[in-house]
């Protein structure tokens, strides 16, 4: 997971910065590693769609960011419920 994360906040970092194609490479290796560590509905990997669902907004991919952002509810709210504040 250490790469993972290394990855993230380098994506995170990249994005500030301006460069959302190179982040969202990064985003993407980074949900390959959590999605083999961790079970697909683990809050990491619903934390780094978002993260990636974000990236994909400043591209003007509104498709695919809506799909992670999906997901995203989709987790919190198996594993939390409708009303939890996620």
């Amino acid at each position: 997971p250490e790469v993972a994360v290394t990855l993230i906040t380098m994506g995170k970092a990249t994005r500030t910065r301006g460069d959302a194609v190179k982040a969202k490479t990064l985003f993407e290796r980074a949900l390959i590693i959590y999605e083999r560590i961790y079970d697909l509905e683990h809050p990491k990997v619903a934390e780094i769609r978002f993260d990636l669902g974000l990236t994909l907004l400043r591209l003007r991919e509104f498709s695919a960011a809506f799909k992670h952002f999906l997901y995203c509810t989709r987790i919190y709210s198996n594993l939390f419920g409708d009303q939890h504040h996620y």
